[in-house]
């Protein structure tokens, strides 16, 4: 007996991913490792791979997604997992890495494939010191999200936090802290005025009365509910929902008089029933579905204010908003250095401080050693430079900065950590956003833009505030990934990439956005070699000849992606060339000149320039139906699988209505389109419909049964595929064309009330849903291809 040998074929192992690792160690000094995926069979198509890190506090990963193609599936590749600084004494901790498909980017095969994780172990690189308390200052934007690179531009909005942390071995969760924020640069910003900004419970110092100012936010006017009345509902139902407030403890009532205080304001009185002054009160999120908007974008909040009798700034009221974790405390504004009326400095010499803050703090049980939010000021950038921020004793406790109640320790100021922060300010004029190697995404996530690289925010800003954003690549191949960022005032957000050197990608995120090439200012987008317009399905891409040349002036050569459900104009004069297998993808190509157009799609078999133009001469005629109707003859009715070299790439797009089958459809497509076209009233052809795909048939034209185009079956993806034929096919002289017309017309006169009836009752074609014409169809047909044939020496098949 013969040893009996045995194969894995890659193309039918079983779809899914494998990881090397599934445990990683890491430090927060910075050091990383590496995991690696790979897929464990060869997809139809490309396979997208997510990574998601547990907690992006502790660990991160260098990349969001991982692409595998048909050509590198096989081809591990590497992500780097490294630890972030906390500058907490919390040993060491554990996340984990999730694995998953992207569906909406993956082969259909891959979208069961359970999701899989990397356990990521972080050692911790804080010592206990002799700081019993540590103050930090932290910058974000107005929303509370943080600042790439604590870099903000002119005009825009940001916030300074102050953060505090019991560091004692023996935390009590109560403190009591004075403290001074200083600063430099006076002149590089303001305060701001969130008078119409805020929605403002503050309790006076006397009892339990709390008066509640709604008064709008910055993303535009909000309102509790269409009326007074229902406001009122709405807010009783927030604070009962409350978890440190509850239905037993609270009632809310309408205060005449006092309705409307200014623009978007409403005042109501609300009644504490039990003594709640122990009671700590955290900022209450209202949530959305409660509030009524005309900004459509609707936000807001409740914030306890203690006053304790502490008068307001004039010019800054509330401009101190306590944060979630104290009970009673004052706040004031700057110290005296400013116009109360203009806001203009009065004497920049001694303009030293941003305010002064006392309170009285609580913390969580349980997390007394975790930074928790003490207070914020919101500041407006006004011209370019740097500010430093600086936390220090306060000027009214010179002997001490904290005291740390519960234990009644007054803890000195060499005791105490004091953060620093400083934000720079440039110029909209400044250089534009730097891209690395690999993707950048741009999105707009609930009304502030984010630009990411990975894990890394590279901006982030208000869309309000944004108008224009400025790219520019490197030596390497830099994807910037577009999301649909929506309208303000009915203007688009204007985009500018300069792709430089490498191989640079042009990328639509979402559905239904229109990417018009041809329109572009002359500093919009250059040197970009690959537009993906695929995106989340249905973009649009508008291009011609003149635009691709302005795109790559260098190579003069552009790839588009494209999938079915996407519409792209391609502008005119362009000649179809033979389609390429290109990095493991059949490549669809045109060209102009010295310029070059490349299209990939899901269509392999289907023309993308012009679905009806079986043989890519440009032209739709009889020949385009004739290929197809012998292809059907010789019994080659089926699937047409996805070429997986450039030996299988179709000589011919079979795949007129892009099912990715050839059967009688698309034939009786060209004949309908051609049918139409010879009866036109105004002596015109109707423009073809853009769609498509390709492959050969073999052999001779035979004598045509078109009894077949009635029996043969329906497209079947399990038997009758499409078989590539081991010789190519050849020219066929018009003498032998016209003898297969010959025989097509006696087919026609012996078979026409067969064709009648088999066509008239089984196929329709049309957006019109008109019924296909039968054998007087036919007849035209045939006249059309006796034409075409008297002015044709011979035809490439």
């Amino acid at each position: 007996l013969k040893p009996l040998k045995l194969a894995l074929d890659p193309n039918h192992t079983a779809a899914g991913f494998r990881l090397t690792e599934t445990n990683v160690t890491v430090s927060e000094a910075g050091d990383s490792a590496t995991f690696s995926a790979v897929l464990t069979s060869r997809p139809t198509t490309n396979v997208v791979l997510d990574f998601v890190s547990g907690d992006t506090g502790e660990a991160i990963a260098d990349r969001s997604s991982l692409t595998f193609t048909p050509a590198n599936w096989n081809i591990a590749q590497t992500i780097t997992v490294t630890g972030v600084s906390d500058q907490i004494v919390d040993g060491t901790q554990t996340t984990a890495i999730t694995v998953s498909v992207n569906t909406l980017q993956s082969d259909n095969a891959f979208h069961s494939i359970p999701t899989q994780s990397v356990s990521v172990t972080i050692t911790d690189e804080d010592v206990a010191s002799d700081k019993l308390v540590r103050l930090s200052l932290s910058l974000t934007d107005i929303l509370g999200n943080p600042l790439p690179g604590d870099q903000v531009t002119v005009g825009q909005d940001f916030r300074l936090n102050l953060y505090a942390e019991d560091l004692r071995e023996t935390p009590q969760g109560v403190l009591s802290a004075y403290l001074d924020i200083a600063y430099d640069n006076a002149a590089a910003f303001s305060l701001l005025d969130y008078e119409t900004q805020r929605l403002t419970l503050s309790r006076d110092a006397v009892g339990g009365s709390y008066e509640l100012m709604f008064q709008g936010v910055s993303t535009g006017a909000i309102e509790l509910g269409p009326s007074l009345s229902a406001a009122t509902d709405n807010l009783r139902t927030a604070l009962e929902n409350h978890p440190n407030i509850g239905s037993g403890n609270v009632r809310v009532l309408n205060t005449p008089g006092l309705e409307l205080t200014g623009p978007n304001s409403r005042v109501f009185e609300i009644t504490f029933v039990n003594e709640l002054a122990e009671i700590d009160l955290p900022t209450l999120l209202v949530d959305a579905s409660m509030l009524t908007t005309n900004s459509g974008n609707p936000q807001g909040s409740v914030a306890v204010i203690a006053n304790g009798g502490q008068q307001d700034s004039g010019w800054f009221p509330h401009a101190f908003d306590g944060g979630p974790y104290y009970r009673l405390g004052s706040h004031v504004g700057e110290d005296g250095d400013r116009d109360p009326n203009t806001g203009e400095i009065l004497d920049p010499n001694v303009f030293s401080e941003v305010g002064s803050f006392s309170d009285l703090i609580s913390f969580p049980p349980g997390e007394e050693q975790q930074p928790h939010l003490v207070f914020s000021v919101d500041l407006r950038a006004r011209q370019a430079g740097t500010i430093n921020f600086a936390g220090n004793p306060a000027d009214r406790r010179s002997q001490s900065a904290i005291v740390l109640f519960g234990q009644l320790d007054v803890v000195p100021t060499t005791q105490v950590m004091y953060g620093t922060a400083a934000v720079q300010i440039v110029d909209d004029t400044d250089s534009p956003i730097t891209l690395s190697a690999g993707e950048t995404t741009v999105t707009n996530e609930g009304g502030t833009v984010f630009v990411r690289s990975g894990e890394a925010v590279l901006f982030q800003r208000l869309r309000t505030e944004v108008s224009e954003l400025r790219f520019v690549g490197g030596d390497g191949n830099e994807i910037l990934a577009v999301g649909d960022l929506g309208l303000h005032n009915g203007q688009a957000i204007h985009i500018t990439f300069d792709g430089q050197a490498g191989t640079d990608t042009f990328r639509l995120l979402d559905s239904a956005q229109t990417l018009d090439l041809t329109s572009l200012p002359s500093d919009g987008i250059v040197n970009v070699e690959i537009f993906d317009v695929v995106g989340s399905g249905q973009n649009e891409l508008i291009l011609d000849a003149a635009t691709v040349r302005l795109l790559a002036p260098d190579s003069k050569r552009l790839l588009v992606r494209v999938k079915s459900g996407d519409e792209v104009s391609f502008g005119q004069d362009w000649m179809v060339d033979a389609p390429a297998f290109i990095g493991g993808e059949t490549v669809h190509q045109q060209h102009q000149g010295d310029t070059i157009l490349q299209v990939v799609s899901d269509r392999p078999w289907q023309n993308p320039f012009n679905g009806l133009d079986v043989n890519r001469d440009g032209t739709v005629s009889p020949i385009d139906v004739l290929i197809g109707i012998n292809v059907l003859n010789e019994g080659n009715a089926g699937q047409l699988n996805a070429p997986m070299s450039a030996a299988e790439l179709p000589i011919y797009y079979l795949d007129v209505n892009g099912d990715q089958f050839i059967s009688p459809i698309d034939v009786l497509i060209g004949i309908n389109f051609l049918n139409t076209a010879a009866g036109s009233s105004e002596g015109e052809a109707p423009e073809p419909p853009m769609s498509s795909a390709l492959s050969p048939p073999s052999g001779d034209l035979t004598p045509l049964d078109f009894s077949l185009l009635a029996a043969l079956p329906a497209s079947s993806a399990d038997e009758n595929t499409l078989l590539r034929p081991t010789s190519g096919c050849r020219r066929t002289s018009s003498r032998e064309l016209l003898t297969a017309t010959t025989a097509l017309w006696s087919a026609i006169e012996a078979r026409e009330e067969a064709v009648h009836h088999s066509l008239a009752s089984e196929w329709r074609f049309g957006d019109a849903g008109r019924e296909l014409s039968e054998a007087d169809n036919l007849r035209a047909e045939a006249n059309e291809f006796d034409e075409a044939l008297a002015t044709e020496d011979d035809w490439l098949f």
